[in-house]
């Protein structure tokens, strides 16, 4: 199941980098662009594209957040740089490529509302 979950997300990748202005997809068009069909993505996997740019949004700040939280948040401040370079940094070096894309297409607009409008609370940080 996590492997189609990637088939889908890269194929999402693939597509927009296609047509960096393209803001807009359909799950036919994904379910082409992976190779799997449109009732296997809405039964198994995604109920809507939206729903596939939420998990891309959790899948990218949840895990950062989480590590963030666990190993680097308590930190005395003289190791606090040495924290996010050796636990953080490494997490976004590994979703470079989603980022990308996020960040230079405009096949999810919502992308940066999500990050600005996300409630900062104790329980975020």
């Amino acid at each position: 199941m996590r492997e189609t979950r990637e088939m889908i997300i890269n194929a999402v990748m693939r597509l927009a980098l296609q047509n960096k202005q393209r803001s807009h997809l359909t799950l036919t068009e994904i379910a082409n662009e992976a190779g799997i069909s449109r009732q296997a993505i809405y039964q198994k996997h995604f109920n809507s594209v939206d729903e596939i740019f939420d998990y891309i949004h959790a899948t990218i700040d949840e895990q950062i957040l989480q590590v963030f939280q666990q190993k680097v948040l308590y930190l005395p401040p003289t190791e606090l740089y040495h924290g996010i370079a050796v636990h953080i940094l490494p997490l976004i070096y590994h979703q470079r490529e989603w980022l990308r894309v996020l960040y230079s297409t405009n096949i999810d607009l919502k992308w940066r509302h999500y990050l600005y409008e996300r409630p900062v609370s104790p329980r975020n940080i």
